[in-house]
């Protein structure tokens, strides 16, 4: 059987600098949530033992198809160092992680993501312009959880 999680393609940004979640502050309720429709987990599971029963590799994702930029979504402000950052929230509710595909991956030199669970117990980053590479795309370990900040 498999453990659902989501995989979801987003654009890089290409701007700013921020610190970990230790400086989150009030405008972490108005960052925009992108919310994914919830996992069926009973029919994934039926999807699961028909793929077992025919031999196929195990699943480990659910692939959600996104085009999230900068330009268009979450939200800029400063944060406590006052650097420009970029944020964005992703929300599946109940998986039990969400795992990023950046297809368009170019960070400068000047800028870092992080991605971390809202509860702060899951952390990926900082990924930076020394992760350009793999012909511009960028794929992330998975986040514990189902609610997730991806800050630039």
């Amino acid at each position: 059987m498999t453990m659902p999680t989501v995989a979801l393609a987003a654009a890089s940004a290409m701007i700013s600098g921020a610190a970990v979640a230790a400086d989150n502050n009030t405008l972490d309720t108005m960052v925009p949530i992108y919310e994914l429709d919830p996992l069926d987990l009973d029919r994934l599971a039926e999807e699961d033992a028909i793929r077992d029963a025919d031999g196929l590799p195990y699943r480990f994702a659910i692939p959600s198809e996104s085009f999230i930029s900068p330009g268009n979504d979450g939200l800029w402000d400063r944060n406590a160092d006052g650097l420009l950052r970029w944020r964005m929230r992703i929300k599946c509710v109940g998986s039990p992680h969400i795992n990023l595909g950046f297809e368009h991956w170019n960070m400068p030199e000047s800028a870092e993501l992080i991605v971390y669970s809202m509860d702060e117990r899951s952390v990926r980053g900082p990924f930076n312009s020394l992760d350009n590479i793999n012909e511009g795309q960028l794929w992330l370990p998975i986040v514990i959880g189902d609610d997730i900040m991806v800050s630039i």
